[in-house]
């Protein structure tokens, strides 16, 4: 599985530890009548033998036998979540999101807590272009835990930064995305993402590619994985040439002065925040920055800058 771009799937169905993610307890209803328990008793073998037939073409890479069994044993058995699971990660693979949702929707009727579920029903609702119920359900996921396995959490983690850079949440967006440079190796939607994170640009505003401006975003991307990955000085070196080089550009002594306050080097921030207030005089979180510094120092201080910040 490879990060790629915001609109394309990431190939889960060959992962085999996403079809163990479900591990549920098939129970059979118990019956007063021994008869009774008979009649019953040759469906239940129907539905165990197709299932483990489905289960068979699924891992054998057969996957229009492998749809049409699970299809099968989940009219069977609408309760079988292990099927859903199974039955909409080859869905999701192959590109069919809309079916792909419905199959998660019920793993996760049968079973709340399945953070896996709850992430790849996110996951299709990206793709459907339903932003805030993506963003709801795979933060869920998140939350309750998902499976360990490190593709799933990466693309979990990518499309979670993508979501909050388009409302414009920058700051747990370049959160999400830190997260996930510390995972991959200077990958290039990931570059985009955290230059678009550290420089406050929504996705439908990214500059186009060969521009100058585009070359600004790559670069602050670059810089800000240095710094994720703990390599400060690379980190440090990528910001002050950015910076030197293109002074006048929105945002980039804000975001170098923020990469310096995480390495603390405050006297230093405080000047990058006043180069972007030179660039842009109302630019209200480059003043509340120096707010905050001030206000470490001096209460009072800090507490007039920041109103003159809101002002």
């Amino acid at each position: 599985m490879r990060i790629s771009a915001p609109h394309r799937s990431f190939s889960l169905v060959r992962q085999r530890a996403l079809f163990e993610a479900a591990a549920f307890c098939v129970l059979l209803f118990s019956v007063s009548s021994p008869a009774a328990a008979q009649e019953k008793l040759p469906a239940a073998r129907d539905f165990d033998e197709i299932a483990t037939q489905a289960d068979q073409a699924r891992d054998d890479n057969d996957l229009e036998k492998a749809l049409t069994l699970y299809h099968k044993a989940l009219a069977m058995r609408t309760a079988w979540a292990e099927g859903w699971w199974s039955l909409g990660t080859i869905l999701y693979d192959r590109d069919n999101y809309l079916e792909a949702a419905r199959a998660f929707e019920r793993v996760v009727a049968l079973d709340p807590r399945h953070g896996s579920a709850r992430v790849m029903l996110g996951l299709c609702e990206f793709e459907l272009g339903q932003d805030d119920r993506a963003l709801r359900d795979i933060e869920k996921g998140k939350e309750l835990g998902v499976l360990k396995n490190p593709e799933l959490h990466r693309v979990m983690l990518y499309h979670q930064g993508v979501l909050l850079l388009r409302k414009g949440n920058f700051e747990r967006a370049q959160q999400s995305l830190d997260s996930l440079s510390r995972e991959v190796v200077d990958d290039g939607k990931v570059i985009v993402a955290l230059g678009m994170s550290v420089l406050r640009v929504r996705p439908k505003d990214l500059p186009p590619e060969g521009s100058t401006a585009r070359e600004i975003v790559l670069r602050a991307g670059k810089a800000e994985w240095f710094a994720a990955s703990k390599k400060f000085e690379e980190a440090r070196q990528e910001y002050s040439s950015l910076a030197t080089e293109h002074a006048g550009a929105a945002n980039i002594h804000y975001a170098y002065g923020r990469f310096l306050l995480e390495i603390q080097e405050i006297d230093r921030a405080v000047v990058e925040f006043q180069h972007e207030i030179q660039n842009d005089p109302q630019h209200v979180l480059a003043r509340l920055e120096i707010a905050a510094v001030r206000y470490r120092l001096d209460s009072a201080d800090g507490v007039k800058y920041a109103e003159q910040a809101v002002k």
